[in-house]
């Protein structure tokens, strides 16, 4: 008598273990990490922006040049910068405070370059929260173009 061999086609039941699983981990809700750099500020006051904490740390990460109010005026009234125009962005959904704040500066970055600008001024922020631990920043600010060798 002759051996028979039977070949199954395992594919599609591979496939079906696979999208299982990720199914299962992208409905886990992992804490994530908070904070690389201020580990004795509570996670509310860096999101209410109490103790100037993003005020602080958000200028550091862009790479145009952060204006505050009072320059900003001051830079404005005496033609040193031009006013563009007003934006508003978000970040995508994430755990991390400094992840949303990091994202959030390259965003600023992109829109102050594509709109020919190198500085801004921080109008607005603040975290809307999506889930029970899931936040995204939005983030409304004023693109300058402006000539810093006068």
């Amino acid at each position: 008598m002759e051996d028979v061999y039977y070949m199954y086609d395992t594919t599609n039941y591979h496939k079906l273990i696979l999208l299982f699983c990720i199914l299962l981990i992208a409905s886990c809700e992992m804490p994530g990490v908070i904070y690389q750099k201020f580990p004795n500020i509570s996670r509310s006051r860096y999101i209410n922006g109490t103790e100037g904490v993003f005020e602080n740390e958000f200028p550091k990460m862009t790479q145009s040049r952060y204006m505050t109010e009072s320059e900003t005026s001051y830079a404005i009234s005496n033609d040193i910068c031009k006013f563009i125009d007003d934006f508003s962005v978000d970040t995508p959904v994430e755990y991390a405070v400094t992840k949303d704040m990091k994202m959030g500066a390259v965003l600023v970055d992109e829109i102050v370059y594509n709109q020919t600008g190198n500085a801004y001024k921080l109008n607005n922020y603040k975290w809307i929260r999506v889930r029970e631990r899931l936040l995204f920043l939005r983030i409304d600010f004023t693109a300058l173009q402006c000539d810093f060798t006068t």
